[in-house]
């Protein structure tokens, strides 16, 4: 029967709602975003479009209808919940609200603020009002519930269905509150429910009718489901996705006809029908008018193993997927929970939690920790305050010991996250203070005012919007890392944004109010703003704010400024072409800041005129800008010219001033400017106060202030003393200012900040910003390079000299204490050259490698080139207190007070090392010292045991001796045990013509990707797990009882039980088609010729053999084969069908043939003939032989060079509805992989910049098509 067309099923709906012909907009969008998805030629449109069925879009038309508020974010809403989107393949899921988004609806992540009232609710009822029941009030759920914004949200769309006659479906994984919601839902309303759970074995009898044992006698009920039916419950049928399609599928012709026939021969009708003549009336149930159906089941695929049963069901029911709660219910709800625990370590577990469930989906681990978990371990802190949060957790995480693997990834995001969960030796690593001699030395500055300086044009700032959209993006994690998990020290928190290798750093700022970190990056322009302790971070787009001036003589430079008083907005400059924006912080939205000086003014001649000169000339930029962050002014000069403009962006003021002397420098003072002439031999110095907006105030300072150095001010001391640095000085402040004199204390260091010939204050320009003081704790902090500190402060350190970037100096001016904390380098960049560009470009904006900011509270943060965000508490006080804290949390105290004592049984004794027989089924074998690959045995080879002499994995579990044990092996057994271990292992190398050499090549390609193999190998396991899922095996004398066996039992019969076991196929049935899997390599010359700038050829011969380690061992499940292309050809054979390598030679001679193919191929790129081979290949291959077909090519988005089309490639790739096809992109310069992706069609195409990427992405495909 053909589906019906846009008119067809628009009349249908129209008759249904028994609306006039008037049209409803909400209907027409509904009827033509359905047809659209219906008419796509997209697979995964297609997919979601089965979903929504003639009768599903009746339902949400019927919801349309009976709504008030804004159509489309209910027609959005409806649409996600029938399609269960939330619960889709990620491809799939990606495609469909990338097409909800055309069409106008868009999909936001929307921050709940409120709970709503939803037994307040605003639709009509229409005479379907609920009515409580008092005849059964005991069947009246009663739960403990605490009110919490998303769970409100879902009780009330579940209300609203329910008043329009509505049977509920709650779909979603374990422990997100289902059954809870559902019980507080018809508390509530006083609604009395019938519940039934049903499991792999319920029948169709017993879902209807349940035998027990009265008296000794056998007596058949009615099921809860028909005492709902004839009294007019809430019948909550758990578990639904666990009972078998053709059992479940009885509740289909319930709720389409009303009507079902029992088992024992009566018959369930609606109240509406009439006497049927040739049934008897006691054999005949009526429906009660009020009877519903509220059915819970998780979300379909493994570890759950159920079936699917919204896709066999899910169109007759209102569909809810049920998720965890966002981040901010979730804390709420805790909070409920625990109401003495403190909302810091609640966000901790959340963050914790939520990293866990990310993973489940991922693939990456099975069980999918929810919030029954979270709340148990809330639990038991609110009850227990002194249990330390590591040993709680044990509780919840203990149950993965062995399991090491999953126990590893486990231990690392709890590390991460500062849970100290099995953790040993912890150590307090504080930097070490030394006494200093801080003597302060009084000198008299003489000052003179001087006439000459005039405000010839002053006017109001003119914005000229740049972007009124908002280009904001959700970024999900920036790698925070709690560094206090293993040792204490001044390190807080490390965060690590994800740039590209492109992408450099340009500057940080701070935010006081909310605590937040801004970073400005460029290439492209971008900033980033997150909150301290949080892993979620917004990033603005900023890439068409400025014009693109960068040539090959000018490099861009970029700066973030903050208005003091304003946390709304920030200033953005580039510093190359001297232009300045402003932000919104809240969407995104920019503006350029226009110029009121009128073209013909002097500054704006100069400015021009100066600037092409220099681009002519090829010299550095003269026009230069400087900020002072205490009175929000931005002064731009133009080097050796006496003429200013300053833009006060807290009066809103743009001013263009005249000086009777020419400018060399500007440094900003207090809420003032020290301007220096640009005399070089006899300079001198301003002090410069536009505070007065009639006439500038200009005072000479009498004073060589290029001679100590200065640098800038960072504010008063709470005397009012104005403080500044200097190369000279730890401080210096200014504690008396009259009209002719500045008196200032300095204290002078012992070895003054230079470097070679370059003058102090030169040098030291580029720090300027880089020295702080905390007033209250009379603290400074500046920041140095590790080549400028006395090295009598730094001997003691335990790191390595190479290992560290720069240094935190700290005077605390009370007690006369000077202390050095070192910041290292990224652990991943220590191999690289500090002259690396983006090192480089740092060193030149900072001096000292870091760029930094400093919070109210006395707490740091810094930024290096890399991105590696560090913050920094350096208060004395709040590091005692973090401390005592610290110890607490660890509780090192008590962990002794646990004995464990191992009882050993059975032999001992080594009698010397050997292979160990060979068991041709293959067993397990634990103990013992007779069978290879056995574990916890003696002498022979396997896994855990002791005196073998070397590791043998026979894919059994593992039973680890205790080392206790293992420390007592006699050294002559050890040495044989080692002597063997080395003979077998050359013979090993020997068999496969394989030198140790190439063995540590190997072994140094797998080490890097083990972690990607075994997460990828757990993926493609679960298809295994479900395929081999265990049975019943009935009529055995111990086990569970067996509910078919209940007369058995009465009369004494003992073979009345079952177990579950893994049951063998039966003889002769057929084997399951195999998936076809074709991988097409890039061995084309850009492979070798980038390879030093992105690590592509590495990165693609990483990823051919994680594929080839991944898929050793499913042959019967996955045939592949591996073909690669270059310039010279475009079907180049390197891995045959059905020939995978046999040994580790093998796969690292495909590895070195890869490599050498693309150092002399020819330039030239044939990736379209190949994937046209490719997909003719295997559609020409026999039906009957495989099950789906794939071809993935991997590439490295080199398509500029050689004039392929995105919009062609994305065309074959859609080419053959037989075979799938995908593209993962694994190099890219600059933007080149990015903007491939955005034009191939939606779901094809994949950036993959980091091997570690690669399992999610090839996880991704799998699930979307394999797996399914």
């Amino acid at each position: 029967m053909r589906s019906l067309n846009l008119t067809e099923e628009r009349q249908i709906v129209y008759s249904y709602l028994s609306s006039s012909n008037k049209s409803i907009p909400a209907i027409e969008h509904l009827l033509q975003f359905v047809h659209e998805l219906r008419n796509s030629s997209e697979t995964q449109l297609k997919t979601v479009a089965q979903s929504l069925s003639t009768r599903n879009v009746l339902r949400i038309a019927k919801h349309l209808k009976e709504s008030t508020s804004n159509y489309h974010s209910q027609l959005r809403d409806q649409l996600i919940r029938q399609t269960s989107a939330p619960f889709l393949p990620r491809l799939v899921q990606d495609a469909f609200y990338e097409a909800l988004n055309k069409s106008g609806l868009e999909v936001n992540e929307q921050t709940i603020t409120s709970t709503i009232n939803w037994k307040e609710s605003s639709m009509n009822d229409n005479n379907n009002s609920l009515k409580s029941s008092f005849e059964h009030a005991a069947k009246v759920p009663f739960t403990v519930f605490y009110e919490n914004p998303i769970h409100s949200e879902i009780i009330q769309q579940m209300h609203e269905s329910f008043l329009l006659g509505e049977h509920l479906l709650l779909i979603g994984p374990q422990g997100v509150a289902k059954n809870r919601i559902v019980d507080h839902y018809l508390q509530t309303l006083k609604l009395p429910r019938e519940y039934i759970q049903l499991h792999r074995d319920t029948t169709v009898q017993s879902l209807t009718i349940q035998a027990s044992i009265i008296n000794g006698r056998i007596v058949y009920e009615d099921s809860p489901l028909i005492k709902a039916i004839k009294e007019g419950s809430v019948a909550v049928i758990d578990e639904a996705d666990k009972a078998p399609t053709n059992v479940t599928g009885i509740l289909k012709s319930l709720i389409e006809s009303g009507s079902m026939f029992l088992s024992d021969g009566r018959h369930v009708y609606p109240k509406e029908t009439g006497n049927i003549s040739t049934i008897p009336s006691h054999m005949i149930i009526r429906t009660h008018p009020n009877f519903r159906m509220i059915v819970l089941a998780n979300r379909p695929g493994f570890p759950f193993l159920g079936n699917d049963f919204f896709l066999s069901l899910g169109d007759h029911f209102s569909t809810f997927p049920i998720l965890n709660p966002p981040r901010e219910s979730e804390i709420i709800l805790l909070q409920n929970f625990g109401p003495n625990i403190e909302r810091k370590k609640l966000e901790q577990l959340v963050d914790v939690f939520t990293e866990l469930r990310q993973l489940s989906i991922d693939g990456i681990i099975s069980y999918p920790y929810s919030l029954r978990e979270l709340v148990s371990i809330v639990k038991h802190l609110n009850m227990f305050p002194n249990d330390s949060l590591a040993d709680v957790i044990r509780n919840v995480f203990d149950l993965d010991n062995y399991n090491t693997d999953v126990m590893d990834r486990l231990r690392a995001i709890l590390h991460r996250y500062g849970i100290p969960f099995h953790v040993e030796n912890r150590t307090v690593n504080l930097g070490i203070s030394h006494p200093l001699k801080l003597i302060p030395k009084q000198e008299t500055w003489q000052i003179m005012t001087i006439d000459g300086g005039n405000i010839e044009q002053s006017s109001s700032i003119i914005l000229n919007e740049k972007s009124n959209k908002q280009s904001m993006k959700i970024i999900q994690s920036i790698n925070r890392t709690d560094s206090r998990t293993k040792n204490f020290s001044e390190l807080i928190y490390q965060y690590r944004l994800p740039l590209d290798d492109t992408t450099y750093v340009h500057d940080l700022n701070v935010l006081n109010e909310n605590k937040s970190v801004l970073v400005l990056t460029g290439n492209p322009l971008s900033l980033w703003i997150f909150k301290l302790g949080e892993n979620q971070a917004k990033k603005i787009d900023l890439h068409s704010l400025f014009t693109d001036n960068t040539n090959q003589f000018t490099t861009p430079n970029y700066q973030l400024n903050v208005i003091p008083g304003n946390e709304k907005q920030v200033i953005v400059g580039d510093l190359t072409s001297q232009t300045w924006a402003t932000v919104n912080l809240d969407d995104g939205r920019n503006s350029l800041i226009q110029s009121t000086i009128s073209s013909s003014s002097p500054i704006t001649q100069t400015i021009t005129r100066k600037f092409n000169e220099m681009l002519s000339q090829r010299n550095t930029s003269t026009s230069r800008s400087v900020y002072n962050p205490t009175n929000g002014q931005l002064l731009q000069y133009i080097l050796n010219y006496n003429s200013i403009h300053i833009i006060d962006f807290i009066k809103n003021i743009s001013q263009h001033i005249k000086l009777p002397f020419a400018i060399r420098h500007v440094i900003p003072f207090g809420d003032q400017w020290i301007l220096t002439d640009h005399v070089q031999q006899s300079s001198s110095s301003y002090l410069f106060n536009i505070n007065n907006e009639k006439k500038p105030i200009i005072s000479m300072i009498q004073h060589n202030l290029d001679a100590i150095g200065l640098a800038s001010s960072g504010g008063y001391f709470n005397d009012n003393s104005l403080w500044f640095s200097s190369s000279n000085d730890y401080l210096a402040k200014i504690i008396s200012n009259t009209s002719n004199n500045l008196i200032v204390e300095r204290f002078k260091r012992i070895k003054i900040i230079s470097s070679g010939d370059v003058p102090p204050r030169e040098m030291y320009e580029k720090r300027r910003l880089q020295t702080f003081i905390n007033k209250q704790h009379s603290l400074i902090a500046s920041f140095y390079a590790k080549n400028e500190i006395d090295k009598k402060f730094t001997i003691k350190n335990d790191i390595p000299d190479s290992s560290i970037l720069t240094y935190i100096e700290l005077i605390d001016l009370k007690n006369h204490l000077i202390t050095y904390i070192p910041i290292q380098r990224p652990q991943q960049q220590n191999s690289r050259s500090s002259a690396s560009q983006h090192e480089w470009h740092m060193l030149i904006k900072s001096g000292s490698g870091v760029i930094a900011a400093q919070y109210n509270d006395g707490s740091l943060i810094t930024i290096d080139a890399h991105a590696i965000i560090h913050h920094w508490e350096i208060i004395p006080s709040n590091l005692q207190i973090s401390l005592d804290a610290w110890y607490k949390n660890t509780n090192q105290s008590g962990e002794h007070s646990l004995d464990i004592e191992y009882l050993k049984g059975g032999k001992t004794d080594l009698s010397g090392p050997k292979h160990g027989k060979v068991d041709p089924e293959n067993n397990p074998h634990v103990g013992g010292n007779q069978w290879a690959g056995g574990s916890g045995g003696r002498d022979t080879a396997g896994l855990g045991g002791i005196g073998g002499p070397y590791r043998l994995d026979s894919g059994h579990q593992v039973y680890q001796v205790p080392d206790d044990v293992k420390a007592a092996v006699p050294e002559h057994i050890r040495k044989a045990a080692k002597e063997l271990g080395q003979k077998v292992f050359k013979e090993r190398l020997k068999e496969i013509e394989m030198s140790e050499y190439e063995h540590e090549v190997y072994e140094k390609y797998l080490n890097k990707i083990s972690s990607e193999i075994k997460m990828l190998r757990s993926i493609i396991e679960s298809l295994e797990a479900k395929s081999h899922d265990r049975q019943w095996v009935r009529h055995r004398t111990t086990g569970d009882w067996d509910e078919r066996k209940l007369i058995e039992g009465i009369i004494g019969e003992k073979s009345i039980y079952k177990y579950r076991a893994d049951v063998p196929p039966e003889p002769g049935s057929p084997q399951t088609k195999a998936k076809r899997l074709r991988l097409v390599v890039d061995l084309s010359a850009s492979m070798y010729r980038f390879n030093g700038v992105d690590n592509r050829l590495e990165r693609q011969c990483e990823c051919v053999l994680m594929f080839l380690e991944s898929l050793s061992g499913f042959e019967h499940k996955f045939v592949y084969d591996i073909v690669g292309h270059s310039g010279d050809e475009h079907s180049i054979e390197l891995v045959k069908k059905n020939q995978p390598p046999k040994n580790n030679k093998e796969r690292l001679k495909l590895l070195k043939l890869m490599y050498t193919h693309t150092m002399f191929c020819s330039s030239g790129d044939n990736t379209l003939p190949a994937l046209k081979t490719a997909i003719d290949a295997l559609q020409a291959e026999p039906d009957d032989t495989v099950d789906e077909r794939f071809v993935i090519v991997i590439s490295d988005a080199n398509f500029d060079r050689y004039g392929l089309s995105p919009k062609v490639f994305g065309k074959m790739l859609q080419s053959n509805e037989n075979v799938q096809c995908f593209a993962m992109f694994i190099g890219s310069l600059g933007q080149q992989a990015i903007h491939l992706q955005q034009n191939l069609p939606s779901g094809k195409g994949f950036v993959c910049l980091e091997t570690s990427q690669i399992p999610k992405v090839l996880k991704t495909i799998f699930t979307s098509d394999v797996l399914h």
